[in-house]
């Protein structure tokens, strides 16, 4: 408001000033507005005659004429003739009277226009002014702010403010090499992608972690001899994907032969309230989060351990979280596992593996543990169904017998192709009993040397088709499933076998009552046979 006021002043008083020329003062402003061009000034009255009177005198005349030439031609190398300076004295003379008088004109009117005067005697209309000319600054600048208005002292600026809040992926080796790259440098691809390489590593190095992490996030550093580090994954090193990152012990102060055994990324977001570790020995121990909110940059103990154990297994839990802690024996240890918890085993050799679980898990019932053996039925009634030319659909009470390797015996006399018996379908009996049972034993094997991996799919779906009847029953049709023997069918106890079973309820039951022939007798004892070797090679661990 005081600006504009001034502003109102300064314009009223330099129109005043201006004004003067038709006040009687014309002298002083003809002066001001006249004299001093050039180095030569002209004389003040000599110009006010010129300027103001209506016939001016030739004294007058010669007077201006003369200082004007004398600023023309400093000289004197020019002689003009008294007309010609009475020309000269006139032209210039009218020139500047009327553009005095137009300015003297236009200055007064503005002054004597009373709106002036009374804006300034009116503060609401200085205001008025200051609100449009604020809504016209607006108009012409206004954009959305840039900056952040905050009612107490900022303080002092940290790392972290400077440092956009944006997810990367922070990879370690197994050599302590780590290095944070851009997430959108992972790009997607679509199925036959030939993958795209994410780090370059030292011979024999691999990558052991692969950490999703905000560069906001903390990161926290376990390891082999029990000490944890943190760091802001800021902090790590940004590098391409072609590049093989820094030594870490370039960033925590390692000791000689330490490495990294776990990386846990802590968001602001996470909501975990305890840290379970486990050692090579089987040392367990949970710690409060909490403890590890302030850690030295030299480290902090998490754990003490005994000579000749490591620190292996770190894990956040939200404190509701049941841990399971499994050996590679297949011992399972569970905190609060429920009694009528049921165990699908399909790692191989899947039937001797469940049998060492079964084993060491003294609190569960050993008939809730069972072997992968549905993979091996769809296959065989694929191949009825090709062989037949009918859909896999119209196949049922198929049994696969015995183990779950290049042993088993997928039992097609007792199976059905549309309510009847497949050797009354399929009359190729050298198919059934060569090609067939072959094709199924070694399918597995088939698709690893082609792939050369395993069909993660197939087993994948095999499994909850397994998981599905056990839960939800078969309605009375047959399915595979390893099982501990009971004696059924002349298979001894002490293995866990594939039968043809029922489910109902949750639970199974082996069908009973099937004719075994001399064919099926002899499959049935040699994958019993194979099965009873596994079990003597494994019977320290059924201790």
């Amino acid at each position: 408001m005081e600006i504009a006021r001034r502003r109102g002043d300064f314009a009223i008083v330099g129109v005043a000033a201006m004004m003067t020329l038709g006040e009687g003062d014309e002298c002083t402003d003809v002066r001001l507005a006249f004299c001093g061009v050039g180095e030569t000034p002209i004389d003040a009255s000599s110009a006010a005659e010129v300027l103001v009177g209506g016939a001016p005198t030739e004294a007058a005349i010669r007077d201006v004429a003369a200082s004007v030439q004398r600023m023309i031609d400093p000289g004197g190398s020019v002689h003009a003739t008294a007309d010609y300076q009475r020309h000269i004295a006139g032209v210039l003379t009218e020139r500047a009277l009327r553009t005095a008088h137009q300015r003297v004109r236009e200055q007064r009117a503005a002054t004597e226009d009373p709106k002036l005067e009374g804006i300034l005697a009116d503060e609401k209309l200085i205001m008025g002014i200051i609100k449009n000319e604020f809504k016209d600054l607006k108009k012409q600048y206004g954009d959305e702010r840039r900056t952040k208005v905050v009612v107490s002292e900022l303080g002092r600026l940290s790392d972290e403010d400077l440092i956009a809040d944006e997810q990367v992926v922070v990879t370690l080796t197994a050599a302590n090499y780590i290095k944070r790259s851009q997430i959108a440098e992972y790009k997607k691809q679509g199925r036959g992608g030939k993958g795209k390489r994410g780090m370059v590593t030292r011979e024999e190095d691999v990558i052991e972690h692969v950490v999703n992490a905000s560069t906001h996030d903390f990161l926290l550093f376990f390891t082999n001899r029990g000490r944890v580090f943190r760091l802001k994954t800021y902090e790590v090193p940004a590098a391409l994907l072609s590049a093989k990152g820094v030594a870490l012990v370039n960033l925590l102060q390692l000791q000689p032969e330490e490495t990294v055994s776990s990386v846990i990324n802590v968001s602001k977001t996470h909501n975990a309230a305890n840290l379970i570790m486990c050692t090579v020995r089987g040392v367990v121990k949970k710690t409060p989060f909490e403890q590890y909110q302030n850690v030295r940059t030299s480290g902090l103990i998490a754990i003490n351990l005994d000579q000749g154990d490591e620190l292996k297994w770190i894990r956040m839990t939200s404190g509701d979280n049941e841990v399971v802690i499994s050996t590679s024996q297949g011992q399972a240890i569970a905190k609060n596992a429920s009694s009528d918890v049921r165990t699908l085993v399909v790692g191989n050799p899947c039937n001797t593996n469940a049998l060492i679980a079964m084993n060491n898990a003294k609190g569960i019932p050993a008939n809730q543990f069972f072997a992968m053996t549905m993979l091996d039925e769809n296959r065989a009634k694929t191949q009825l169904a090709k062989k037949a030319g009918v859909d896999i659909t119209a196949v049922s009470n198929l049994a696969i017998w015995g183990n779950h390797s290049a042993t088993m015996y997928p039992d097609f006399a007792n199976t059905k192709i549309n309510g009847q018996s497949v050797p009354d379908i399929i009359k190729d009996e050298a198919w059934l009993q060569g090609e067939f049972i072959t094709t199924v034993q070694q399918r597995g094997a088939a698709i690893i040397k082609a792939r050369g991996a395993s069909s993660a799919a197939s087993a994948a779906s095999s499994a909850v088709d397994h998981v599905r009847d056990w839960a939800l029953g078969t309605n009375g049709k047959w399915v595979s499933m390893g099982i501990p023997s009971d004696g059924s069918y002349g298979i001894k106890p002490g293995v866990v076998y594939g039968y043809p079973v029922t489910c109902k309820d949750g639970k199974y039951e082996i069908v009973q009552g099937l004719s075994v022939d001399e064919f099926s007798r002899g499959k049935m004892t040699a994958t019993e046979t194979e099965l009873r070797e596994e079990r003597a090679a494994i019977e320290e661990l059924l201790k």
